[in-house]
């Protein structure tokens, strides 16, 4: 996420998804803290700090670059509402990506970016990314 690779972020977090969660581990509260617990090897973790209009859900500053992550999440009782199967690939891909877009809004509107190169010393440059995950699946895209 520092170096902004997308894609193998991507594979990594899907890594630890598959090796050690349970589809029944579904909610933003859990992803939360996964990814806090993951980027506290290599990052300062801020968790849902104020920054800018609002709270991201995760702030880590790393070397000189300040890593943002808002995170969403698409349960399963929002795949059954949406008369989703499990299988249905193509629809949960597309859920997801309307949970993409939900945060990287969060993300502009609340000016979190800005925010963050005012008020972490030791970020130069921010990383910021819309994060959605569904069961074990995890998609990522930077906001710009």
């Amino acid at each position: 996420m520092i170096c902004g690779d997308i894609p193998n972020a991507e594979r990594e977090i899907k890594l630890v998804l598959s090796d050690s969660t349970s589809v029944f581990d579904y909610n933003e509260v859990f992803y939360h803290g996964m990814l806090v617990g993951l980027l506290g090897n290599v990052a300062i973790v801020r968790s849902n700090d104020e920054y800018g209009e609002g709270r991201p859900d995760i702030v880590a500053p790393a070397e000189d670059t300040g890593v943002i992550l808002e995170i969403k999440c698409v349960t399963p009782k929002a795949l059954k509402n949406a008369g989703i199967q499990d299988n249905d690939r193509a629809n949960i891909k597309a859920m997801m990506a309307n949970k993409l877009d939900e945060a990287e809004k969060q993300i502009r509107d609340h000016e979190y970016i800005e925010a963050v190169l005012d008020d972490e010393p030791i970020a130069r440059t921010v990383k910021a990314y819309a994060v959605c995950f569904c069961k074990k699946r995890c998609v990522m895209r930077e906001v710009k």
